[in-house]
């Protein structure tokens, strides 16, 4: 299936409205958040990706997906992995050679970040502070870290 990929900001969010979260449309286009979206060749749109450029402790700069949607009638035909190719694509692009995906523990989707390289192994005391600045209101345990390096 061929998806095309398009950047979003907050007037293209209304095809979304009513089945993402809020926050995910409020979020478009601050600082640091970056939203794509593959559409097919008619330009209808089938989900969307939002990432997060943060700053580890050590002043490393990092890929954080914050959210992965597809349309029900698209899912598990590739556009979840074609949205993550490209964010991986752009942070690489933008010099940044790792990405990193927090996961609730009720959350189901791991099986999905692994098979597109990501790496869980516990979750990293070093990201607690990153954890507590970019997730309000959460703590390490509550929460999977996977991490991909991007080649």
């Amino acid at each position: 299936m061929r998806v095309v990929m398009y950047t979003l900001n907050r007037n293209n969010m209304d095809a979304f409205k009513g089945k993402i979260p809020e926050e995910v449309i409020e979020k478009c286009g601050e600082e640091g958040y970056f939203t794509v979206a593959g559409a097919d060749k008619d330009g209808k749109l089938m989900g969307l990706t939002q990432f997060y450029v943060g700053i580890t402790e050590k002043g490393e700069s990092c890929g954080d997906i914050r959210y992965v949607f597809v349309e029900s009638d698209h899912q598990g035909k590739g556009v979840a992995t074609k949205m993550l190719s490209r964010v991986h694509s752009i942070l690489k692009k933008s010099g940044i050679d790792k990405c990193m995906v927090f996961l609730s523990k009720s959350d189901t989707c791991e099986g999905f970040f692994k098979v597109n390289g990501y790496l869980f192994t516990g979750n990293n005391p070093e990201m607690s502070d990153y954890l507590q600045r970019n997730y309000q209101g959460v703590s390490g345990n509550g929460f999977r870290q996977g991490v991909c390096l991007i080649e």
